[in-house]
């Protein structure tokens, strides 16, 4: 069977249109996702042993929870606050095409596929043995962005955050031992345009400090061992939980291989039972995405004029 010249001649316009990319929107993307989740986390003797709330003579804490995700100025956002043991899960926030469940923190692979913005914690269990709740504890967030076929930009923030105050009965030192996964990805459309931009950050960190507000120990896990550390020593440090990543070029992807999985644990100094010590512990997940409207490139214009020119004198001829 054959077609008429001008068929194939249309044919070949409309080709050249698509392959310029005039007609290529569906494979534009823009994703970003940072997920943190910290498994098994408990305070330790240094024998290993789980600190019992028998131990302390001064003990309070707050655990807290907040989400914000922001799609072109559509915002949800939520915080949540406990001074009771129990855990603490805190609704999925989004503004987007909301169809990952609640509590789902699977990580996504480029390219985007939806204009989805969410943020979404969850906090189990209990670091240290009480009368209530079982240890050990668990800590996820997710913070995800995409913008797929839509221009604009997005903000996705999820923290997790503990506040506590407490004295030993003796003279001795804290072990803090938890297992993790961080995973970062942030990429960019083929054919979205150079300015538009992916970006996923996570963060870990706690401090204790004294009545005074000194700081007598940090830890900041880095995938290094011996630094990101002070006024404590470092066992395990398996993956840096302090990172951001950024794409911002066409067809770019950066991150996304497997998750950083490990154990991290780090032993503070001697800790003084007369004196009442404050513990802040922040873990965080961020993600921000810009999509540009793309601005056809010389080249793509002289194909789509050829296209039309070729349609209009088809047209004519017709007439």
């Amino acid at each position: 069977m054959r077609f008429p010249a001008k068929s194939w001649l249309i044919a070949m316009s409309l080709v050249a249109m698509l392959g310029s990319g005039v007609f290529n929107s569906a494979q534009a993307g823009v994703l970003a996702q940072a997920v943190l989740e910290v498994n098994n986390f408990t305070f330790q003797n240094t024998n290993g042993t789980i600190v019992n709330v028998n131990q302390l003579d001064v003990f309070v804490f707050n655990d807290s929870s907040q989400a914000t995700a922001n799609l072109n100025g559509s915002v949800a956002t939520q915080t949540v606050n406990t001074p009771v043991f129990g855990g603490l899960d805190l609704p999925q926030q989004c503004v987007g095409q909301c169809i990952f469940p609640e509590n789902d923190y699977s990580q996504r692979p480029a390219p985007a596929t939806l204009n989805i913005a969410r943020g979404d914690t969850v906090l189990t269990g209990a670091p240290v043995i009480n009368p209530t709740t079982p240890t050990p504890a668990s800590a996820k967030l997710v913070a995800e962005g995409q913008l797929t076929s839509q221009t604009g930009f997005g903000n996705v923030q999820a923290n997790l955050g503990l506040t506590t105050s407490f004295s030993f009965t003796g003279s001795q030192a804290l072990v803090i031992d938890f297992n993790t996964v961080a995973y970062l990805i942030a990429a960019v459309g083929a054919t979205d345009v150079i300015g538009s931009t992916a970006r996923s950050t996570i963060g870990w960190t706690i401090f204790i400090a004294d009545p005074a507000g000194n700081t007598i120990f940090s830890w900041s896990p880095d995938g290094v061992l011996g630094t990101g550390i002070v006024g404590g020593t470092e066992q395990f440090d398996a993956c840096n939980l302090n990172r951001t990543i950024g794409a911002q070029l066409p067809g770019q992807t950066v991150g996304g291989a497997p998750p950083c999985t490990g154990e991290e644990k780090a032993t503070t100094g001697l800790l003084n039972p007369a004196l009442t010590y404050t513990l802040t512990l922040r873990h965080s997940g961020e993600a921000d995405v810009t999509r540009l409207a793309a601005v056809p490139a010389p080249a793509s214009l002289l194909m789509l004029g050829l296209g039309l020119i070729g349609a209009g004198f088809f047209a004519r001829r017709k007439i």
